[in-house]
């Protein structure tokens, strides 16, 4: 009863803009699910600044659909970026799994010039288990990014089926030990998922890169260790 008032109230056209903010805040632990189409609706850019913070803040509490995580993207970049920008980026940082149609406005957010939206982009890929996003997240993980941004890709790399294949193949031919090491991480996360013959396969590598005292051999050989496969493990018993 008391959410059916408060709901009632904030439609008043007459309320004043300060009233109607406080009424929002008070909506959304109230009624978590019923209210966020109204929040949505007074972060519009036809409301009051004041009501647009209200609005994002209280869906800030909430937990957002992923189409209604995705509509609220461009609100990132709003040139308000106290009223609104701040608030919605903070709204959407809590979203667990962003739907494959927000990909590209991820990818566009990620090479933006402000640091907040390449980082907020960044994160936000990372719970993006897509193909399309394996190759920039490699890329992060690679580059000369800050170890906490590395950091993030790596796990938005582990917990990404479609990262497997392309990861080991490129951890295979990877000469580079540091490298190999960073190709590593995600892959020993991954281990579970790859084909009895990839594994062989790998393992196989690394004894001959160990035969050959190539630099990345021992870890080939300890990430092919994970291997559930007996083929794999037998080979690299026989090596103890």
């Amino acid at each position: 009863a008391l959410a059916a008032a408060v709901l009632l109230g904030a439609q008043d056209p007459e309320l004043d803009p300060e009233c109607l903010a406080s009424l929002l805040r008070v909506l959304a632990p109230l009624d978590p699910s019923g209210s966020r189409v109204m929040l949505i609706k007074y972060a519009g850019a036809e409301h009051p600044p004041i009501v647009r913070r209200a609005a994002l803040e209280a869906l800030g509490g909430l937990k957002l659909t992923p189409k209604q995580a995705e509509g609220l993207l461009d609100l990132l970049q709003d040139p308000d970026r106290l009223h609104v920008a701040q608030p919605a980026r903070e709204a959407l940082a809590k979203v667990e799994t962003w739907p494959e149609s927000a990909v590209p406005v991820l990818r566009k957010l990620a090479s933006s010039s402000r640091p907040e939206l390449h980082v907020f982009a960044l994160r936000a890929m990372a719970r993006a288990p897509y193909d399309s996003l394996v190759k920039p997240l490699t890329k992060v993980m690679l580059g000369d990014n800050s170890a906490e941004l590395r950091q993030v890709a790596a796990e938005g790399l582990a917990a990404n089926p479609h990262a497997l294949e392309p990861l080991m193949r490129a951890f295979l031919l990877e000469k580079d030990v540091d490298r190999a090491q960073i190709y590593a991480g995600p892959l020993r996360s991954l281990a579970a998922d790859l084909p009895a013959a990839q594994w062989k396969s790998a393992v196989e590598k690394g004894c001959r890169l160990l035969f050959a005292q190539g630099p990345t051999a021992e870890i080939v050989l300890d990430t092919g260790a994970l291997s559930p496969e007996e083929s794999a493990q037998e080979i690299i018993l026989h090596l103890e």
